[in-house]
């Protein structure tokens, strides 16, 4: 099945209106490494900017066992205990979870229970 792309318009469309296939086709399209996707994402991103809120986004990425975990946990404490709402989207290469990503997902669980 070949995947129709969508136009622009599109993407913001779906997106502000909370659709969660074209959420997930935005997602795709951000993590693509083809240069006209890449193209596409940047400007995707530029036309939601306006509605973002004034949210921030920051990425962390490294090899294993640098500490990203932990410092994003930190990181989410250090916010959520200033009362400030966070939310996270986290993507992993690797399919097979481990027992920090677990006590990760429990702490995001918590972060997301007090907001």
């Amino acid at each position: 099945m070949i995947r129709q792309r969508l136009e622009l318009h599109d993407y913001v469309a779906g997106i502000r209106a909370h659709d969660r296939v074209v959420l997930a086709q935005a997602i795709t399209l951000m993590e693509s490494s083809r240069a006209d996707d890449q193209s596409l994402a940047l400007r995707l991103l530029d036309e939601l900017v306006p509605f973002s809120g004034g949210a921030i986004r920051l990425g962390i990425s490294g090899v294993p066992g640098v500490g990203k975990s932990s410092f994003i946990e930190a990181f989410g404490t250090l916010i959520t205990n200033r009362g400030l709402k966070l939310d996270l989207s986290l993507t992993r290469r690797s399919q097979q979870p481990n027992a920090r990503m677990v006590a990760f997902w429990e702490t995001r669980r918590a972060w997301s229970s007090s907001l």
